[in-house]
């Protein structure tokens, strides 16, 4: 990597900074979470705010949000207990229990409204899914909130991942064409469509 792109990259990262991170912590076929594992958590969510999706909470857990509940650099979420299917079974579930009881009705729901019964419906859509272990699947981590995500499959253990690792991973996220379902022409001209330097220097000759 240039330092061009490097410079770029970390650029970027400074920007996320503020944005959301999810780790898939036990899953629903995990044991609970280790005293070990809660005490690296806290050493990669320093000052940063932290939150529970699913699952029970321990008192180790509970420690965690506490250390970390001032942080303003992101919000990390860990996932326990969790397991993206059954996020959608139960969303789904509710939402017909409460078209039974007429409190909804079948054109009102859409992605969006779908998405508001699920655990992760303070979460924003995935970009960039790292995975690491050598590992080529999901592992029913965010199925619904991951549709349009890059994903980055690593070689490397969790322990092993470093800094740079996440500034190669977000350097390959940046040479993807973002499509959401698209084409290559049809993002060009939607690009080419809505140019805020043309725009800018339009009204500076005005």
């Amino acid at each position: 990597m240039d330092g061009v792109t490097k410079k770029a990259t970390e650029a970027r990262l400074l920007r996320w900074r503020k944005a959301f991170a999810s780790v898939l912590a036990a899953s629903r076929r995990d044991a609970d979470l280790t005293q070990s594992q809660v005490a690296e958590a806290m050493g990669w969510a320093r000052n940063t705010v932290t939150k529970i999706e699913g699952g029970s909470r321990s008192l180790a857990v509970e420690e965690l949000m506490e250390y970390t509940r001032d942080g303003e650099r992101m919000t990390l979420t860990l996932a326990l207990s969790y397991g993206g299917r059954q996020d959608i079974v139960e969303a789904a579930r509710s939402l017909a229990v409460r078209a039974r009881a007429g409190l909804v009705l079948p054109e009102e729901i859409d992605e969006t409204f779908f998405h508001k019964q699920m655990t992760t419906h303070t979460l924003p859509d995935v970009d960039l899914l790292i995975r690491t272990g050598g590992e080529t699947r999901v592992s029913d981590f965010l199925l619904f909130e991951s549709a349009y995500a890059e994903l980055v499959f690593l070689p490397i253990m969790w322990p092993d991942f470093r800094p740079d690792t996440l500034t190669a991973a977000v350097a390959d996220f940046a040479n993807k064409e973002r499509r959401f379902g698209k084409t290559s022409e049809q993002v060009q001209m939607t690009q080419a469509a809505f140019d805020p330097v043309d725009r800018a220097a339009g009204s500076a000759a005005e």
